[in-house]
């Protein structure tokens, strides 16, 4: 008799974890940006974050871009169109304008190259209209996003840089999430952390630049985003899940 009741628990605790596996992956539920009509979508830095929100940081050193925007395309097609109604992937192309260092002197620029962000909706995170993004670099073969780096601004106008890092793609980065406002627009957000980069001098373009650039190769990069993004068409968006 004791060892039947033994069974008997043993098989009540595995029907209760699977009754609770079986829950929790129906909780988690797939998302997609939905709308009335084909959307053109529009990120930009986040009202109230912090400068340093939107940034690039590798070998210690962070580039922020306070000005920069992001257009959302439908996803991985080109010549570049607008985003149907029920997607979960979206093609977002950043133009990073004007960028510094973080807390000195040292201007930057961030050329894509051709290079794109892929971000695809996937579960629920718990969080009221909120999902969990994977996220993709895509670039054309042989091109990569190039941060160059240039002592001061006269530099920087002369185009005499004394460093470029090079950010290479691999399959996919977890991090970020995607929040829907309720008010017709979205908020993207988080860290891509492991981002390998790749950073050597310029040759030629100032005396010292091998002390000040050496070549190296990290994963310890880091990608640093906090956007509002919203429709700039007119059409109403909102996040929902299949």
């Amino acid at each position: 008799m004791t060892r039947k009741l033994k069974a008997l628990g043993l098989a009540l605790v595995a029907v209760s974890a699977v009754s609770m596996v079986t829950a929790s992956a129906a909780s988690a539920q797939t998302g997609i940006f939905t709308s009335d009509g084909p959307a053109t979508l529009k990120g930009v830095n986040k009202a109230g974050s912090a400068e340093s929100a939107n940034s690039i940081t590798s070998f210690g050193l962070s580039v922020v871009c306070p000005n920069a925007t992001y257009t959302g395309h439908k996803a991985e097609v080109t010549p570049h169109e607008k985003v149907p109604n029920s997607s979960s992937s979206v093609t977002i192309t950043p133009n990073y304008g004007s960028c510094a260092a973080e807390g000195g002197g040292i201007k930057a620029t961030v050329d894509m190259n051709g290079c794109d962000f892929m971000i695809h909706l996937t579960k629920t995170t718990g969080v009221a209209d909120q999902y969990a993004i994977t996220t993709t670099i895509k670039c054309p073969t042989g091109k990569h996003i190039v941060v160059t780096l240039f002592t001061n601004a006269t530099q920087h106008a002369e185009n005499k840089a004394f460093c470029h890092v090079t950010i290479t793609e691999k399959a996919s980065y977890e991090g970020l999430t995607q929040t829907d406002n309720t008010n017709n627009t979205f908020s993207l957000s988080g860290t891509i952390e492991n981002v390998e980069a790749d950073k050597e001098a310029i040759a030629g373009t100032t005396g010292d630049s091998g002390i000040l650039c050496p070549k190296e190769t990290t994963k310890a990069g880091i990608l640093h985003v906090d956007l509002t993004i919203s429709e700039t068409s007119g059409t109403s968006i909102k996040l929902s899940h299949l």
